[in-house]
């Protein structure tokens, strides 16, 4: 019986780090304290079938997994070619949005005082590009949330340089509304439900 303890211990510790989790962190995600994780790791007990039920949908692993001898547990290579064709998608996605700024800066050359605002405005867009994939792909990451406040400052400071040169309005101001809105981004990033994901 100890035997199989110990499978199961290790097995549960290869799991729980390949989500990056700490004990604690998966006791609170599982609502279970985190001593009884910690007896499960040491093989000093099992959990019951509901619980190991629990664990087995949790992982996305069969029941039967815990109790077999397995290989450590890594990111696979398509995992990996899969998550750079994605953050490759994205930088070309954001390169065609500054090439678009190229191409309306040439394309009205009359307004030449004003045409430099599709740089800066391009800009914006890389990031509305950068909330939207990570959104989709990543959306407990820290990229999501890095967009998300680019977005925010270069959004403000765009207007700020627009209204400046078009009606020469200095609205400097303006900037203070971005600390509420960055600290925001900052408090959700670290709610516990999106540490240590991605």
């Amino acid at each position: 019986m100890g035997n199989l303890n110990q499978i199961f211990a290790d097995n549960l510790i290869k799991l729980r780090k390949s989500k990056k989790l700490t004990q604690l962190e998966l006791s609170e995600k599982l609502n279970y304290s985190d001593r009884n994780i910690s007896k499960w790791e040491n093989g000093s007990s099992l959990p019951t079938c509901d619980t190991l039920r629990e664990l087995s949908i949790f992982f996305g692993v069969s029941m039967d997994y815990f109790f077999e001898e397995h290989a450590e547990v890594e990111s696979s290579n398509d995992e990996k070619e899969s998550k750079r064709l994605k953050l490759l998608i994205i930088g070309l996605a954001m390169l065609g949005a500054l090439f678009a700024s190229v191409v309306c800066f040439i394309a009205f050359p009359n307004s030449f005082h004003y045409s430099w605002l599709s740089f800066v405005w391009g800009v914006v867009i890389c990031s509305i590009i950068g909330i939207v994939f990570c959104a989709i792909w990543f959306s407990k990451s820290k990229f999501l949330f890095i967009s998300i406040s680019a977005f925010i400052w270069t959004t403000f400071a765009s207007s700020y340089l627009t209204v400046l040169v078009t009606s020469g309005s200095n609205l400097w101001f303006i900037f203070f509304v971005c600390i509420p809105l960055q600290l925001a981004v900052i408090v959700w990033s670290r709610m516990p439900i999106y540490r240590k994901q991605n």
